[in-house]
């Protein structure tokens, strides 16, 4: 076999990797491939144009679908990346309900588009004080509004001062009691705590 005929034979063999890596990125795919393409070129330079020998060089390399099952297998095993986005989901989440709830809904949005959280830390950024902070402001406002309906009724007897009656509530604490307080202040806080404190971990893992 000529010189241009072991060319064939590895570029072929270059095809068949470069199709068996067909689910990687492309970058990486051509990364990869250009490196087997350099380590053939150093091995064959000893060959001369055997083809026994550059069959047997291929050989050694190892058949371009095992190379990509181990490409493949190394993706899966290297934990998530973390977004430049995904720093924004925690703090969307604590404080974006303050802001009409629009900021909270994109916080979730975005917290289940990230590969960085599992599907029970999304769950739990979902489910635990659905608007955050915002909860707080909305219940202390049911509650605060019976207290500024309240007055007074008066009713005159004859020959004594008017009885007067106080009616409503003037204050917040006897209808929100302190324990619902804390958790509406606490868990939102615990959540947004638990979901940077994974994300941090992922971007160490992967060294971004």
């Amino acid at each position: 076999m000529s010189t241009t005929g072991n060319e064939t034979l590895i570029q072929d063999y270059l095809r068949r990797l470069d199709a068996a890596l067909a689910a990687l990125p492309r970058a990486r795919r051509r990364e990869l491939v250009a490196e087997v393409a350099e380590h053939i070129q150093a091995g064959r330079r000893d060959l001369g144009d055997d083809p026994a020998a550059v069959r047997q060089l291929l050989d050694r390399v190892g058949a371009p679908e095992d190379i990509a099952a181990a490409a493949l297998g190394e993706g899966r095993d290297r934990p998530p990346v973390p977004r430049l986005v995904d720093a924004m989901v925690p703090p969307l989440l604590l404080l974006g309900g303050l802001l009409l709830g629009i900021g909270w809904v994109l916080g979730v949005v975005l917290l289940w588009a990230s590969p960085v959280w599992r599907w029970p830390d999304k769950l739990l950024g979902t489910l635990v004080i659905p608007g955050g902070l915002g909860g707080l402001v909305v219940v202390l406002g049911a509650a605060v509004a019976p207290a500024a309906g309240g007055g007074s009724s008066c009713i005159q007897t004859s020959g004594g001062p008017p009885q007067c009656v106080t009616t409503g509530s003037t204050t917040v604490l006897p209808v929100l009691s302190l324990w619902v307080l804390v958790i509406l202040v606490v868990a939102p806080i615990a959540v947004a705590v638990r979901l940077e404190t994974v994300r941090r971990r992922a971007r160490v893992a992967s060294g971004a």
